[in-house]
């Protein structure tokens, strides 16, 4: 994984700010993975208090690899955090 990015993300209401950082940026075997997580900041939003941040977790698994078929499968997963 070259980067990660939060593209797309957005707020009907100004006020939201994010980031995001790779954390592994390869995975060589099956079973590894690469691994991201942004961070969302949320101001303006009446049910949310001011300030309030999120965490979202995202990771890249290989679960089977055929190095002779030119083949991959990869499992994706993400949690979020408060």
């Amino acid at each position: 994984m070259r980067y990660s990015n939060t593209a797309g993300s957005y707020s009907y209401v100004s006020g939201l700010s994010t980031s995001c950082k790779t954390t592994d940026f390869s995975a060589t075997h099956v079973g590894a993975n690469v691994n991201a997580y942004a961070k969302f900041t949320c101001s303006g939003i009446l049910s949310t208090p001011a300030g309030a941040i999120d965490y979202v977790h995202g990771a890249v698994k290989i679960t089977s690899w055929s190095k002779t078929n030119k083949n991959m499968k990869l499992h994706e997963s993400w949690y979020l955090e408060k």
